[in-house]
């Protein structure tokens, strides 16, 4: 069994235990509660006409005692969601490692029609290699993710993240509780938005002279409020004093909703962004790129997790205008709003301008933990070996990753140097399609930073360029064999422009008669060849193999062979071999489904 696979069962396991212990806890609590209520309601039932001291000690025992068990039973039910959001976490991987995750989003808002392979290799959308990797909830994550998938990073990056990688993959309990903490309120792409239009909004109280006010106005209310419950002004002075009080306020209570507004909005997602960045501060990490990372959280004397922790607790002492008269009274005689206002400029003046730095370094430790979780639920996969000339790749027993491992068919397969093309003939059904896509895929892992789905790989870290799965456009008027053709165009001017690039072609020129088929793929072959470009080409034109005659050394032939029983049923074994294929399938399956040949 994979220790992947087990590890996620003892989750589970001890989860559901732990989970069925803090509801026993939370029911308990919850009768300690309500036998709470009645015993103060008998105690002041019983000792009404007893002592007064007697009968108030009572009651401010039993509130304290019900205020307790409140706030235990708020401590076990965080314990309880987290606990069930942890169960969720490892029931989903353990889908995952059967071939189940549709739970994770498809990435479909990142494609891109228009992309150089996107399209072709299923790099987004349902069954994609984006849903399958994919660990982040937020927003950020997701599209920092995304993007990596979509360009080539430097080799120097590409190393720096296969060392992140290795080491996240051994930090289990990390990469789930930042899976945990995110799920139930992920941080959305508003949140960027909303927090540079906060920052960039001018504070509405100027500092200096309002921190003079904020003392001076409560001592002048407060003495009003003494005078009056001591007789020495009437009950109608004491009235306007208290309108005046009110209408000087709330004139700032109306100057500070703006801020507020801008700000209150992010109040969900501020204690989910606190204990994402506590989780990635307190781990002892390795490797320059998450040294790098952990550094960025680091402010002086204070850390980001605290200075948003901070924030929040600012935010929460708005709350009081949920309750209209305590937010009436505070105000009227403290200037609350005044006071929470300006510890949330100061704040604003020491940190505003370092969110956006601290919700990034969040954004890639979750992409980062996307690759760990992939390494760690494949400890039979490899990272490639990079190599700095062009074009080197050598793959042994490499697949698709997203063909379950009890049926997929590895293959070997080496191109090196420039000028190179590996052409690939096979009948119908073959795996040349398949074998395509293993070495795209996993290319995209390499040019990442994540792990293949090999036995060894050297690579040399390239542009991918591809053609392979063509539709028409209604929208745009464009037939098949024309969009084929703006694929092709962007794979000359690529080559024509001097890109070193790595090609990829299914069957070139589909969507045309089989004599200019041939032809334009014979030119195509002979161009790319001038241009010193390296491709793998599957086809069903074997008589392209013989350009192998033209061009010694610099065109190999492939094939995938098919077998056909004595009842003439195929057997396809999706091996790679040297050489041109012989024996082809499609007049086979053409009588098959009733064509007369």
């Amino acid at each position: 069994m994979n220790e992947a696979r087990e590890i996620y069962l003892k989750n589970i396991s001890e989860l559901q235990l732990e989970e069925t212990n803090l509801s026993k806890k939370r029911k308990l609590i919850g009768w300690a509660r309500f036998l709470t209520i009645v015993a103060l309601i008998v105690w002041m039932v019983k000792m009404f006409k007893a002592s007064l001291p007697i009968l108030i000690v009572g009651i401010v025992l039993l509130l304290i005692l019900f205020l307790v068990f409140v706030a235990i039973d708020v401590k076990w039910k965080t314990a309880l969601l987290y606990t069930q959001s942890l169960l969720k976490v490892n029931r989903r991987e353990l889908d995952g490692l059967d071939g189940k995750f549709s739970t994770w989003e498809s990435g479909d808002v990142f494609n891109d029609p228009t992309h150089a392979y996107l399209s072709d290799l299923d790099v987004f959308g349902n069954f994609s290699i984006f849903q399958y990797v994919n660990r982040a909830n937020t927003s950020g994550g997701k599209k920092v993710l995304a993007q990596w998938f979509k360009e080539k990073a430097d080799n120097s990056i590409i190393l720096q993240r296969q060392k992140a990688t290795q080491y996240l993959s051994k930090q289990l309990s990390f990469r789930q509780d930042v899976d945990a903490v995110g799920l139930d309120n992920p941080i959305d792409e508003n949140v960027s938005k909303l927090v540079d239009t906060w920052t960039k909004l001018p504070n509405p109280l100027a500092a200096g002279a309002w921190n003079v006010v904020k003392i001076v106005y409560p001592i002048i209310t407060l003495s009003t409020l003494f005078l009056y419950l001591n007789d020495s002004i009437s009950g109608g002075m004491f009235s306007l004093a208290v309108l005046v009080f009110l209408i000087f306020s709330f004139a700032q209570t109306k100057k500070i909703t703006a801020s507020y507004d801008a700000i209150n909005k992010l109040e969900p997602k501020i204690a989910t962004l606190s204990k994402q960045l506590s989780l990635f501060e307190n781990l002892k990490v390795e490797g320059e790129l998450l040294v790098t990372l952990q550094n960025k959280l680091r402010n002086e004397n204070i850390s980001a997790s605290k200075s948003i922790a901070d924030l929040r607790k600012i935010l929460e002492k708005f709350d009081v205008r949920m309750n209209v008269f305590l937010f009436f009274f505070l105000n009227a005689f403290l200037l609350w709003d005044v006071w929470v206002t300006l510890a949330l400029n100061k704040w604003k003046t020491a940190f505003g301008d370092k969110v956006s730095l601290w919700l990034n370094t969040v954004y890639e430790v979750e992409a980062l933990n996307s690759l760990g979780t992939l390494t760690f639920n494949h400890p039979d996969w490899i990272f490639p070996t990079i190599n700095d000339t062009y074009f080197n790749m050598a793959a042994t027993e490499i697949g698709h990753p997203l063909i379950a491992a009890s049926k997929r068919v590895n293959n070997s397969f080496a191109i090196n140097g420039q000028d190179k093309i590996a052409l690939i003939t096979g009948s119908n059904m073959g795996g040349k399609s398949t074998f395509l896509r293993s070495l795209g895929v996993n290319l995209i892992l390499a040019n990442c930073g994540a792990p293949v789905c090999a036995q060894s790989m050297t690579v040399s870290p390239t542009k991918l360029m591809s053609s392979m799965r063509i539709a028409d456009n209604l929208a745009e008027n464009t037939s098949t064999f024309y969009a084929e053709l703006k694929k092709l165009k962007q794979i000359i001017e690529a080559v024509n422009g001097g890109e070193k690039v790595f090609v990829l072609l299914d069957e070139i020129l589909r969507g045309t008669n089989s004599l200019d088929r041939h032809a334009g793929s014979k030119a195509l072959m002979t161009q790319l060849i001038e241009q010193k470009v390296v491709a793998v080409i599957a086809t069903h034109d074997v008589e392209l193999a013989s350009m192998q005659n033209d061009y010694p050394g610099k065109i190999e032939n492939y094939h995938f062979d098919v077998q056909v029983a004595e009842d003439q049923q195929l057997y396809f074994d999706y091996k790679l071999k040297n050489g041109i294929c012989q024996r082809m399938n499609a007049a086979i399956l053409m009588r098959e489904i009733g064509i007369k040949m």
